[in-house]
């Protein structure tokens, strides 16, 4: 299909259902964070997908306890923000203050793609890989693995830090809100320590550091109709197992 799909009128209304075996094609996927429009990989439902070619554009939800852990609404939130304030105003497409991300592969190995539509072929038949090529403008990059650090509400090292000076970090944030600063967080806002560690966590957009084997995540206010350039269904496999969570369901 490749550079075909540019409008709502040529997506399928049935994306070719495809095994998950054969859902990612074979040889090097392309990824390049240096490209002005930037080649991404998100998988969504299929009632994503049926808005997207309804309506040209998929936007993210606007309901914070959709997401799984409540422990997590502090850090998508925070992300949310970081998107209105690092991307440009067109590029945010309205992007409002109640609005979560869309998420995407920005770059990861064919492997981790194919884990994830086996995944769904095992827990969510229907669902779609969407191929996309995206303005950079519009796409906010950050680090995948570190990313789980925001998660976990701690604070996260700078990129630059070499091994030997990791307990020298932890022994310093101790030293500066104590060694229960977690759970005076968990009690209720404390806006000095709140902010400290937010700042850490601006570390998590430094991209271009570290090995080109590190995964990139993208997030987007919108998904549009033109960006898809690729689209495929993902066939249900009748087996059991595995029961890995996947990107697109952050």
């Amino acid at each position: 299909m490749g550079d075909l799909i540019r409008t709502v009128e040529s997506l399928p209304v049935d994306p070719v259902v495809v095994d998950w075996r054969s859902a990612v094609p074979a040889g090097r996927i392309g990824y390049d964070l240096s490209a002005r429009s930037l080649l991404l990989h998100t998988f969504q439902s299929n009632a994503a997908y049926r808005v997207l070619r309804r309506d040209g554009v998929l936007r993210g939800p606007t309901n914070v306890a959709m997401i799984d852990y409540p422990g997590y609404a502090g850090p998508y939130g925070w992300m949310s923000r970081q998107l209105r304030r690092r991307v440009s105003e067109a590029g945010q497409d309205g992007h409002g203050p109640d609005a979560m991300p869309l998420w995407a592969w920005a770059r990861t190995t064919r492997h981790e793609l194919v884990r994830q539509a086996r995944w769904t072929a095992r827990h969510a038949p229907g669902e779609v890989l969407l191929t996309l090529r995206v303005p950079a403008s519009r796409v906010l990059l950050s680090r995948y693995d570190e990313w789980h650090t925001v998660l976990n509400n701690s604070p996260l090292w700078p990129p630059d830090l070499s091994v030997d000076d990791l307990d020298s970090f932890d022994a310093d944030w101790d030293a500066a809100w104590g060694a229960d600063w977690h759970k005076r967080l968990a009690a209720g806002p404390e806006p000095a320590l709140l902010d400290a560690l937010e700042s850490s966590w601006e570390a998590v957009f430094e991209v271009s550091v570290g090995s080109r084997r590190w995964a990139i995540q993208a997030c987007l206010a919108t998904i549009r109709a033109a960006d898809v350039r690729d689209v495929v269904m993902i066939g249900a496999s009748h087996r059991t197992g595995s029961t890995e969570p996947m990107l697109s369901s952050d």
